[in-house]
């Protein structure tokens, strides 16, 4: 019974009742609580201590409730049943990766579900030699563009340099013609008179023949 000694005491059946308990050592300021997975942990509570003890736990003992995957035990401090605390086994196991490597992970955890530090060292390692070999090709390819623009250029400036030198080598030629048949008519006809026409170049000369 929890209640007011004084107040039972006003009632002659609830002193009488109260009295033997005083008896027999049953009537006190505090109730004492027992864990009953831990029935050795007592704990006396009283009225003014009911709020920080209820805080703190009664019970401080570790549960040591086996977990749902059968390997390890509950090591949070006792708890009741209402706090489904034991359907995933947060505890740390050491296991390893697809690739073989080590990794540690909590035991209610895949080993899919773990980022292994090595594996993304390893996958980082290989993108930036990619990488690296992506900007080398394409610095390759850059080059051969140029070359082969140069080689265009150049070509282009060799084949209007070879005709221009074609086009100087035609007129010289025909000039060269133009003074032999002047200097064959100046040999056969010295009383012939050369008249300018009127474009440049052109002879009267060059008529007569």
């Amino acid at each position: 019974f929890v209640g007011d000694r004084k107040t039972y005491d006003t009632v002659k059946h609830w002193r009488t009742f109260s009295a033997a308990m005083q008896a027999k050592g049953c009537a006190g300021a505090q109730i004492p609580l027992v864990c009953p997975r831990h029935p050795h942990e007592v704990k006396q509570l009283g009225v003014n201590d009911a709020k920080g003890l209820l805080a703190a736990a009664l019970c401080q003992h570790v549960c040591g409730k086996v977990m749902v995957c059968g390997r390890h035990t509950c090591q949070v401090l006792c708890h009741g049943e209402e706090l489904d605390r034991h359907s995933f086994c947060r505890q740390l196991v050491d296991d390893r990766c697809r690739e073989g490597h080590s990794i540690r992970r909590r035991c209610f955890e895949a080993v899919e579900e773990i980022v292994c530090a090595r594996c993304a060292e390893l996958e980082a390692a290989r993108l930036r030699l990619e990488e690296k070999k992506r900007a080398e090709r394409e610095e390759r390819e850059r080059k051969e563009v140029e070359r082969r623009k140069k080689e265009e250029h150049e070509l282009a400036a060799a084949e209007r340099a070879r005709e221009r030198r074609a086009w100087e080598e035609n007129e010289r030629l025909h000039r060269a013609a133009i003074q032999k048949q002047l200097a064959e008519l100046e040999r056969r006809s010295d009383g012939v008179t050369r008249t300018p026409l009127g474009r440049d170049g052109a002879w009267a000369a060059e008529f007569l023949m």
